[in-house]
This record gives structure tokens, sequence and C-alpha cells, in this order.
């Protein structure tokens, strides 16, 4: 079976911004054990609309590794992701699709802000950023 993390936003700007050591190396490790990232197409999105122009370089690094990949917001997936969201009371479509994508993938989610997924998936297996 193959194994991964899933970044959430936070995760995503903090290795563009190279402002956390312990997200450099998550990447770098697991590139070299070829450990899949997943990228949520929302987080993705938000990570680049928050960047600074000159974190954009390493945001193209990230998505032309070999072990990254986008999961999408796409019609199989809106389902499961409003239900999710509608259970939890809650409304915020980003913190929805990355718990969705951790629970369809059954991978932790590499996270700076793990409340808001907490409250939607309190049995979400969450990696948390220093």
């Amino acid at each position: 079976m193959i194994g991964g993390r899933v970044l959430d936003t936070s995760a995503i700007l903090q290795f563009a911004s190279n402002t956390s050591i312990y997200m450099q190396s998550a990447v770098w490790v697991a590139l070299e054990e070829s450990l899949v990232l997943a990228l949520p197409a929302t987080s993705l999105t938000e990570a680049w609309a928050r960047a600074d122009t000159g974190d954009h370089d390493a945001l193209e690094v990230l998505l032309g590794l070999p072990i990254t990949v986008i999961d999408p917001l796409d019609a199989d997936q809106t389902r499961p992701v409003g239900q999710l969201l509608a259970a939890a009371g809650g409304a915020d479509v980003r913190t929805g699709h990355v718990a969705h994508c951790a629970n369809r993938r059954g991978w932790p989610v590499v996270t700076a802000a793990p409340d808001p997924l907490r409250r939607i998936g309190p049995a979400l297996d969450i990696e948390e950023l220093p």
C-alpha cells in the first residue's frame, strides 16, 4: 500500500516560505522514501493566493516533485465533502476538502492549524507543525 501525507494550506505555505525546518524535512524525506504528498486543490489554490510572490518558485518546485499529487474537488468529490461539512455543522469548503482527502486516503494531515480540522473530523490523524 502506498503511504503519504495530506498537506493543508498552512503546511504548503510553510514549505513555500521556508519558515519551517519540519516542513522542509518532511518534503525531502517523503521524496527519499517515495511517500506521496497529496495537496487538496482548494488548499493549493489558497496557498497560491496567500503566498508572497517570492515564494511562488518554491510552490512550483513542490508541484514538480514526482511524489506530489493534486486532489481535485470535482463532481465526484463535492457530495462527500458537502456531507462531511453538513454532519459537522461547518461550511469551510477548504477544511472539509482536506478532511475528506485524508479520510479517503487514510493518511494523516500535516497542518499548523489543527483546530478547524478537529471540529470537522475528530478522528482525523493530524501531524501538527511546531
